[in-house]
């Protein structure tokens, strides 16, 4: 380590205390100095004022310089209901297993509704195009056709346009944008979600 004349040892608890009360005059020797915690001119992290707490955003260790995660970001308990049927009733739901013949999930980040089963429509025109799905788990599959898929939901049936088959995909999903961009509202509930309009 090397020492500059003016310039205190920052490492020494001791050289540092005894230089200040020495010379008289604590803050001569750091007007050039950044603090290494809030970034100011004049002082070091040491002598500094700035309080650190859990929800500061550069949070530290007294013991060490490195950000501990667990102090820096802040999280709510939240319940998440992974794979919630799409419903219209107001019964409850059982979320558990999902039938891939006959249940469809209303999912708020699929861009269009999509399934792997071909069976499921009543209208089937080859895809026009080279698209391709990217899932959860950023796996690509193709979308080889498309048309009209007709849900039965508790006497009533919902008519998907646009829904895309793509081979190999395990689930049937059903995209709140395209249903609230043909006019219809979507409202999640604590067990069901229902399509209005």
């Amino acid at each position: 380590m090397v020492f500059e004349p003016g310039k205190l040892n920052e490492d020494d608890p001791e050289e540092g205390t005894n230089r200040r009360k020495a010379t008289g005059n604590s803050s001569q020797g750091y007007k050039s100095i950044r603090c290494h915690r809030c970034g100011k001119l004049g002082h070091i992290q040491r002598y500094c004022r700035v309080k650190i707490s859990k929800t500061n955003a550069a949070c530290e260790d007294e013991q060490d310089d490195e950000p501990k995660w667990e102090h820096c970001f802040t999280t709510e308990d939240v319940e998440i209901k992974e794979n919630a049927t799409f419903e219209l009733a107001p019964h409850k739901s059982h979320i558990n297993c999902v039938d891939f013949k006959d249940e469809w999930i209303i999912d708020s980040g699929c861009t269009h509704h999509v399934t792997g089963d071909d069976s499921l429509f009543s209208v089937l025109r080859q895809h026009k195009g080279e698209r391709v799905i990217v899932t959860a788990d950023n796996s690509t599959y193709p979308v080889m056709k498309e048309g009209v898929v007709e849900i039965g939901i508790n006497d009533t049936n919902i008519k998907l346009n646009d829904v895309y088959h793509v081979p190999g995909l395990k689930k049937n999903l059903v995209s709140v944008s395209q249903i609230t961009n043909s006019g219809k509202y979507v409202l999640f509930g604590p067990d069901d979600v229902k399509v209005h309009g």
